[in-house]
């Protein structure tokens, strides 16, 4: 019965990581047709409008799970970090902002809305706004989260499909922010390793990739909405 139950898992690894490896050549695929669009249209008022909304929808997503730290029996470290990223995203998300050249065209902002539905349902959002109620005595819902925000720090990098445009002081904070990004996924990937819960080393990987795959095709959908124009 053991023996079965591993070899299970062991599919079932497998399973996760096959799908991954394949969602990531889709959204290679999208990426490389996102760069070309942008090339040829550059990165006008419409295009940085919609890059700012979804980026600061992320930046948002990435500080959910706050309520949680302030009762959460974690280390220093962990608690420092958590909290440095909450105001790291709120200067991100106030930047942008001001960095942004926006549209007037209403339906633009209309169109996003679908997006950024689609976001919080695909990457059940919810779930962990739900997680900061409840208790989490072995730490696990919280290392789900850890894994979701590495996802979306990760994953989401606009500078890679903006990288044959002119650099101006929009794309220039891009830069910035994906540069303190690479850092604080350092950290992420240091507490995800060291994170003392009941997974195996398997069951980690599998939520991590779990994660990326649910972030990818969030930012797939948003890729295909930034090239229509």
């Amino acid at each position: 019965m053991k023996g079965d139950k591993k070899t299970a898992k062991k599919t079932s690894h497998a399973s996760i990581s096959l799908t991954y490896e394949e969602k990531m050549r889709e959204l290679v695929e999208v990426q490389e047709k996102t760069t070309n669009y942008l090339k040829q249209h550059g990165l006008g008022e419409i295009e940085q409008t919609k890059i700012t909304l979804f980026l600061q929808s992320t930046k948002l997503a990435n500080s959910l799970i706050i309520p949680k730290i302030e009762f959460q029996s974690i280390d220093w470290h962990s608690y420092k970090f958590f909290n440095q990223q909450m105001y790291k995203n709120m200067q991100s998300s106030y930047l942008l902002a001001k960095a942004t050249k926006w549209t007037n065209d209403y339906m633009v902002y209309a169109r996003y809305g679908r997006i950024g539905v689609s976001f919080w349902d695909q990457a059940d959002i919810w779930r962990y706004i739900e997680s900061n109620f409840t208790s989490d005595e072995n730490g696990v819902r919280l290392y789900e989260f850890l894994a979701f925000s590495h996802a979306l720090l990760s994953e989401i990098r606009i500078t890679p499909i903006v990288v044959d445009l002119p650099l101006d002081n929009y794309i220039g904070l891009l830069y910035e922010i994906e540069e303190d990004n690479g850092r604080q996924i350092q950290l992420q990937v240091r507490l995800l390793k060291d994170m003392d819960v009941p997974l195996s080393l398997d069951e980690k990987e599998d939520i991590s990739l779990a994660e990326r795959i649910k972030v990818g095709e969030v930012y797939k959908r948003f890729l295909d909405f930034l090239c229509e124009g």
